[in-house]
């Protein structure tokens, strides 16, 4: 699995030994930077498809 950006994810691991993941697992402080980066990624995610269409069926909490 790979990206919309090209990059793959699986087996890949940052500089500090980390994957890609676990920036998504992690809190980070609410700053501009960070909203702007997790709305980019959301803009990426509406070009895949319609992500409600994936979720379908999936319990609510």
């Amino acid at each position: 699995m790979s990206s919309p950006s090209g990059r793959g994810y699986c087996g890949c691991r940052e500089s500090d030994g980390t994957t890609p993941y676990h920036r998504l697992k992690t809190a980070q402080i609410p700053t501009w930077s960070h909203f702007k980066r997790l709305f980019t990624h959301l803009r990426r995610l509406d070009k895949v498809g319609d992500t409600a269409v994936w979720v379908d069926g999936v319990a609510a909490p």
